[in-house]
Parts: structure tokens; sequence; C-alpha cells
């Protein structure tokens, strides 16, 4: 079994604390989490990735766990913290990493590839797709599925807590604060299928005035032990107890800075290195598969892999044995791996993927030229040189029953088909191969 082991590295402006795995000289992954977990997010990629053959390190980000906090918002706008990653991957004397992240920590993981292209060897997101124009609400509203999210009743669609921070900021993080434990249990669970269609329990944080409406903190649910064992659990729960749920919070509130960092990408943000994004079926607030939220990603990445995980918004804690053959089959075919590395996966490059279960698919690619968009439609069977993706699957399990007054706060998820004009394509179903099947 690897070892985990802590570290921390400071300097004048940032102290980082961060997990590590495998030999010092092996090639570096950096796992970067979201919002509101920490590097124990990861446990479960950290290890297999190590046993790979890669030097693993996943750090605490900005305003987490044993990391330093910072006191005002513009602290944790994305500029300072792909700061803080670009000085964590000099502690270890490298000049690039494969960057991997998920939630919040999918914009840091985007920007570096496309501030710092020469800092990025292939970058990764889980359900966070990119954005050149930077991860802002006024991006994310403009890919808003109106039928699902009225304008009238939902302004904001599912990102309607990007508002409440902004209006209630205090409150909002005041109210996750009033009883830890109970906030934790609430928000990591695991995803449900049954919610098709609906709107995200986060659509309505301002109609119910918070997350938990004329409650002043959250309900006392059990842990789901899908996402979450007891370890895991009680160092969220430390963390978040010790310091607080506004340093997280202020992640969401540097839209204007985050959109003028966003401006200075390099080649217009668009990338030529290779990337991957993992969808996650049921994440009902980042929804990828029937809206257009992947939309601007197709468009802006010249090299980029697509997979889908049967799992809600937590993926890398839900089904992480999904998540782990996703990375290492796509890892496997990354052209930039030295020779004499040991071969890492079965198959080969961009093979098949195999050994989860009977539901296992093929891993899905996006070769479409850049510009091209969404619209650039490409069928397995006509073009199979230009396009191989895998959608990576698992049984789905259903939600536990739950009460009604719950029911509003979990982050629910759907499955179903993309837009029409989306190359998307599951190649299981040759009868329609430009619709995902359910």
């Amino acid at each position: 079994m690897v070892a985990i082991t802590e570290h921390t590295v400071g300097s004048t402006r940032h102290r980082t604390a961060y997990l590590q795995a495998g030999a010092e000289s092996d090639p570096l992954v950096v796992l970067v989490h979201g919002w509101p977990e920490r590097a124990i997010s990861w446990r479960h990629q950290i290890t297999h990735l190590a046993e790979l053959g890669y030097l693993v390190v996943a750090p605490d980000m900005r305003g987490y766990g044993n990391s330093e906090l910072h006191a005002e918002h513009r602290d944790c706008a994305i500029e300072e913290i792909v700061g803080d990653m670009l000085e964590l991957l000099g502690h270890f004397g490298r000049t690039s990493a494969i960057w991997i992240g998920h939630d919040w920590g999918s914009p840091v993981v985007w920007s570096i590839a496309s501030h710092h292209p020469e800092a990025a060897a292939a970058v990764a997101s889980l359900c966070v797709p990119y954005h050149p124009g930077g991860f802002t609400l006024e991006n994310l509203v403009a890919l808003v599925d109106r039928d699902i999210y009225p304008a009238d009743q939902f302004p904001a669609g599912q990102w309607e807590h990007f508002l409440f921070y902004r209006e209630q900021f205090e409150r909002a993080h005041e109210m996750f604060e009033a009883n830890v434990a109970n906030t934790v249990t609430v928000l990591f669970r695991r995803g449900n299928p049954d919610a098709i269609g609906q709107p995200a329990a986060l659509a309505f944080t301002r109609i119910r005035n918070g997350w938990f409406g004329s409650a002043s903190e959250a309900p006392d649910l059990p842990i789901d032990t899908d996402v979450l064992d007891r370890a895991s659990f009680d160092v969220y729960v430390e963390g978040l107890s010790r310091n607080g749920f506004a340093g997280p919070a202020s992640w969401y509130m540097n839209d204007e800075l985050n959109a003028e960092y966003a401006s200075r990408s390099l080649d217009g943000g668009r990338l030529d290195i290779p990337v991957l994004f993992i969808h996650a079926r049921y994440d009902q607030v980042c929804e990828t598969l029937l809206s257009k939220l992947a939309q601007p990603m197709r468009a802006s990445c010249r090299n980029l892999d697509e997979a889908i995980v049967d799992s809600g918004h937590w993926m890398a804690q839900e089904q992480p044995a999904a998540v782990n053959t996703a990375l290492e089959t796509w890892l496997s075919g990354l052209d930039d791996h030295p020779q004499d590395r040991p071969s890492i996966g079965s198959g080969p490059a961009h093979g098949f993927v195999s050994g989860i279960n009977s539901n296992a698919r093929l891993f899905m690619q996006n070769r479409s030229p850049v510009g091209a968009g969404p619209s650039a439609k490409t069928c397995p069977r006509c073009e199979p040189q230009r396009l191989h993706r895998t959608s990576v699957r698992t049984t789905p399990r259903l939600e536990s029953p739950i009460s009604s007054t719950t029911s509003a706060f979990l982050a629910v998820e759907k499955l179903g088909h993309p837009l029409p004009d989306s190359n998307l394509v599951d190649e299981s179903n040759n009868s329609a191969p430009h619709a995902a099947q359910q």
C-alpha cells in the first residue's frame, strides 16, 4: 500500500498544506479540490495514481484545512490561487505537471493551462468544463437551460447561490457554520437519477432565503457512506469547524477579477495541451449533458477527451473506481509520457476501458477542429480516426427515501440526451450515433 504523507510549504505570500504519495522521481500529478472540500477528497485517486507510477500531490486549497486563510475576498481570486499552485510546482523543482481539478479546483487548473501552458503537461477536470471567458456568473447564466430554469423564477438558473453570496454573504456562511457536522452530511450526498428534468436545489437558494430555508442550520441526516467514510467526514468537519466557511465562500466573490484575469489568457484562451473532461451524469448543477455548459470547452480545446460517469457531483468519492479508470485510460494515452515509463493500463492508447463492471463503455475523444464548435457533428462509423470516446459507466444507485424538507437541500442529479447539436457520441447506441443513451 502506498503511504500518504502530510507536508507544508510556505512563502511570503501563502502557506500551502498538502498530501503526497509516490516516488519523488516520478511524473508529477497535482489534484486540486473544490468547495467545500480538502485534499482528502482525492483519497481514492492519490493512492491509485501513485501505484501507477506518479508522484501525486493534493493540496488543501487557500482558505481550507491546514493551508493559510486570507482576510479579503480578493485574496481568493483565481489569479492568486494559480500563484499558489505555481509556487507548489516550484517547490518540487518541476517546470510542469499534470493538473486535475474538481468543482472550484477546475477553474484553477483550466487557468494554469490558459495562462501558463508551459507549466501544464495536461489537464483534467471533473464536473466543471472550461470557459475561456472565465468561470463567472455572467458566462454561466448565458448557458442556462431555460426550459428547466425560467428566467422569471430563476434569473441565474442553477447558479442562484452565486447571487445569494453577493447579497447575503454573512448569512450564507454563518448558516453552514451553525452546525458544521450537519452541513457536511447534507452537502455530501450521492447523485439521484430520479431528479431528471427538475430544478437543482441550489436554484432555490434565494427563494428560500438560504440553503436551509427558515431553519438556522442544516438538518440532521445520517452520513451518506456512498460518498464519505467516517474518517473523511471527521477531517471535513474538523477543518471547516476550525476555519469556518467565509474563506471558501470568498471564492464566489471575485467575478470581476476572474473575468479580467481570463481576458489575459494566451491565444485567446484556446488550449493545445491534452485535456480530459469527465461528465457526472447526475450532477444537477454542473449539468453538461443536457445543457450548453460544455460547448465553450469543445470550441476551445484542440485535444479534448470526454468521459461520462454515472455519479453525482462528488464523483471522485462516490464512484472512485470509474473515475480512476477514466483517468488511468486517458493518462495511458498521453503522447508526452516518457518511453521508459511503466505501462499504464492494459489496452492501447485511447482504447477500451475495462475492469470497472459490465457497463464499461468506450473512451470518447473529441478531435473536431477548434472553432468548429459543437455543431461539427462526427459519427464514429464515418470518421473513426477522428472520434474515439469512452463513456465510463457504473450501475446507478438511487437516493434513499428522504423527507420533502430535506430534498430541497440536496444537489440531486439528472441524466438524459445531449442537445441535438452536440458532438458527444455514444458509441454503444449504433442506431442513434449522435445521442447519448439513457
